[in-house]
């Protein structure tokens, strides 16, 4: 079924990310990525889109409400919208912020960005 569909195709993801509280009139993140955990930690870090950014300056956490297989077609799709409302099940009351905190594992505990110092052995 997927033989004719190039592999890097099939690793995208389009993940929408829900603001635990608006910034300004956002509620709501719409990306994709191959390497979706690369991407969050580029987010959680800052050094993500501009609009996740400014939502951490803010001090406004989010979580991932919902990822779909797909690539940049699909993205731009959704976006299309112009309603994360529609597309998020936080905002519909299908699930909690709890629910979603429960389900995904817990954070690495290696900080992004910093470096280490080398324990003596």
């Amino acid at each position: 079924m997927f033989d004719s569909i190039p592999a890097h195709l099939l690793r995208q993801r389009v993940y929408l990310l829900h603001f635990t509280q608006p910034y300004k009139h956002a509620r709501h993140y719409l990306g994709c990525a191959e390497d979706v955990s690369a991407r969050l930690a580029q987010h959680r870090a800052g050094t993500g889109a501009r609009l996740t950014q400014v939502v951490r300056e803010a001090g406004i956490s989010w979580v991932v409400a919902r990822t779909w297989r797909g690539g940049r077609r699909l993205e731009h799709k959704l976006k299309g919208y112009h309603s994360g409302v529609r597309l998020c099940p936080i905002c519909q009351g299908k699930i909690t912020i709890e629910e979603v905190l429960a389900a995904q594992p817990p954070p690495s505990g290696r900080v992004i960005g910093r470096r280490v110092p080398m324990k003596d052995v």
